[in-house]
């Protein structure tokens, strides 16, 4: 995601760029949109103006499981985690808080 992220933001610049010189015309932009990409004295080779928010969940028909997690116990799904070296979870939330949740130890009722 690190590596695509930046080319997405620059392709829909460019989409953005045709809507606002009329030449896109099958185009979900409004006309007031905000840049997805943006070149400044600061960073001359460009930096997306966007934060990327991505949302995991466990959707079966997702690719890139290797294991189905709806089937699992909780206690199956932290030692699953556990064994790929995972013990602590962290979400930021968008006020900027933190959230930490320790992944619990096999048969650990805490």
């Amino acid at each position: 995601m690190e590596l695509t992220y930046p080319w997405f933001c620059r392709e829909l610049q460019a989409k953005l760029d045709a809507h606002r010189a009329g030449t896109y015309h099958y185009s979900c932009f409004s006309d007031n949109e905000k840049d997805f990409w943006i070149i400044d004295a600061n960073c001359p080779e460009g930096r997306p103006t966007r934060e990327l928010i991505m949302v995991l969940d466990n959707t079966a028909y997702h690719k890139g499981a290797n294991c189905l997690l709806k089937s699992k116990t909780k206690d199956e799904i932290a030692s699953l985690l556990r064994d790929n070296g995972i013990s602590q979870i962290a979400v930021s939330k968008v006020d900027g808080t933190e959230m930490n949740y320790l992944v619990p130890a096999p048969n650990d009722n805490g």
